[in-house]
């Protein structure tokens, strides 16, 4: 049997123990084994051996898998990074740590993206935070990937959360980042972290016609979530004719480090909402009493007032007062 079926076949034992088992360690003679196979000139040899170290890496098995993340092979770096990750301990943490403060991209990179998967703690909030900053695009869409990543995760009294400390920097990206994935993950990480004072820059640039079509539909999810943590607001009294118009944006969105779903939410047209209803100006360019139907509705009102409406969201406007015959 070679190497590598013994290595598939220990890490289907591995995962077929299920969660909420005892934690398996690996011993002395196992882990030598796989260090031997981290060490090796055959790449799939070395990329199932990161894996495994991930049970119960050891001090020997947290030096090697560090060591990994500067090497020239891409899919290595990251099975040693999510290695570390998935150990969750101080050691593996202190070695993506210090894997931020190396001169190597890559390493930087990987790092940064990894530890968004680990809880967050005070440090490594500061260290994401840094990288927001490097000169290198990969290191700043990583870094906020992972804030968008560690804010996602539910609250808790043992986790550090991102807040408001982050925002200034992502903002920063959103504007100005010559990079389109890195606006992407700026404006995904604010949406997350929830800073109300990110809400006009996404407004700004969800509405910019200019900007990369991935960009502003990240924003137009952002915004969404902005929305979903404000405190609900009940319209006055006889005022929900003058709610403002608003079209639905259902676009395919990849979630960061995940494979993607939709997301639906309701997004004022072109950034910004109407003030008051637009049906008496779109009914005084056609007869009284004259029937119209949705989509017609919709053009008249982006011929008249420049906004977009999806014809859906114009007729159900229009179910609760019809035009008079």
């Amino acid at each position: 049997m070679d190497l590598t079926t013994r290595l598939q076949g220990w890490l289907a034992r591995v995962r077929s123990s299920g969660r909420g088992q005892p934690r398996r360690h690996i011993d002395r003679a196992e882990r030598e084994a796989l260090l031997t196979s981290l060490a090796s000139d055959r790449p799939g040899a070395r990329w199932l051996a990161a894996e495994a170290l991930a049970v119960d890496p050891g001090a020997a098995g947290v030096r090697a898998l560090a060591a990994a993340l500067s090497d020239s092979d891409p899919i290595l770096r990251w099975e040693a990074a999510a290695a570390l990750a998935r150990s969750d301990s101080a050691p593996a943490r202190q070695a993506l740590l210090a894997a931020l403060s190396t001169p190597h991209p890559a390493a930087q990179a990987v790092a940064a993206d990894t530890l968004g998967l680990m809880p967050a703690e005070p440090e490594t909030l500061a260290a994401l935070n840094a990288a927001l900053t490097s000169p290198h695009a990969p290191v700043r869409q990583s870094a906020a990937e992972a804030l968008a990543r560690l804010a996602a995760r539910p609250a808790s009294k043992e986790a550090s959360m991102p807040g408001s400390e982050s925002a200034p920097a992502l903002l920063a990206l959103l504007e100005s980042d010559p990079a389109p994935l890195v606006r992407r993950a700026a404006a995904l990480a604010l949406g997350r972290i929830g800073d109300p004072m990110a809400r006009e820059a996404l407004v700004a640039c969800q509405a910019n016609r200019g900007e990369a079509a991935l960009v502003r539909e990240a924003a137009a999810v952002a915004l969404a979530r902005l929305r979903a943590l404000a405190p609900a607001q009940e319209p006055p009294a006889g005022e929900e004719a003058r709610l403002p118009v608003v079209r639905q944006v259902e676009v395919e969105q990849p979630e960061v480090g995940g494979a993607g779903g939709v997301n639906r939410d309701l997004v004022a047209a072109n950034g910004a909402a109407p003030d008051g209803d637009l049906r008496p100006g779109v009914h005084q360019d056609r007869g009284a009493g004259e029937p119209i139907r949705a989509r017609e509705l919709a053009r008249a009102i982006h011929e008249r007032f420049g906004l977009d409406v999806h014809p859906r969201t114009s007729e159900r406007a229009g179910r609760g007062k019809k035009t008079p015959r």
